[in-house]
């Protein structure tokens, strides 16, 4: 099996065989394997896997902090439930930042999607926007962008991902929608 050939074939489009499929999940089971964990993770993402839940949440102890956070990324968009969104929230206290800004998008993104989880999710971005804020760096650009996902300001309304985010660019509607959201 060559993990980077699947990959390619599913971003050209193709589908993959369960076979195929049936051997990225064995790789990932197995603690000894010589094959990239990311990329195999990114395959069962990208496939749809959804029988892959259990070996993607094993990931998420991973040592390798990108791993951790591509597959927090995988649980959240294949699976957009409760667990997941526990999930995120205990990656928030995940020592990688990378692993904390995957967090912060997903927790904007569940919260819009489990109306349930909404105001907790807006509480606890708010929080850490907040707290971020003076730093104004790429984890606080991650809580402001999990507050438009929650919020679900659409894509043509959001700073240019492009350009690092100012203080100017913060929309101060939808940090009063949040603030109002995660009032009780």
């Amino acid at each position: 099996m060559n993990a980077d050939s699947l990959l390619m074939r599913l971003k050209r489009g193709e589908r993959l065989a369960e076979r195929e499929i049936d051997s990225v999940r064995r790789a990932l089971a197995d603690k000894g394997t010589s094959e990239d964990k990311y990329t195999l993770v990114h395959v069962l993402w990208k496939s749809g896997d959804v029988q892959s839940r259990d070996v993607i949440k094993a990931q998420l102890v991973d040592a390798d902090e990108m791993v951790r956070r591509i597959a927090l990324q995988a649980v959240t968009e294949l699976f957009p439930d409760d667990e997941a969104f526990d999930l995120a929230l205990n990656s928030l206290r995940d020592p990688s930042q990378y692993v904390r800004m995957a967090a912060a998008t997903a927790l904007g993104s569940l919260g819009a999607t489990l109306p349930a989880r909404s105001a907790e999710a807006a509480r606890l971005l708010l929080e850490f926007f907040v707290r971020r804020q003076a730093e104004m760096g790429p984890e606080w650009e991650a809580y402001y962008e999990g507050l438009l996902e929650l919020m679900q300001v659409p894509q043509d309304r959001r700073p240019l991902a492009t350009k690092t985010l100012r203080a100017g660019d913060i929309d101060n509607a939808v940090i009063a929608s949040a603030r109002r959201l995660a009032s009780p």
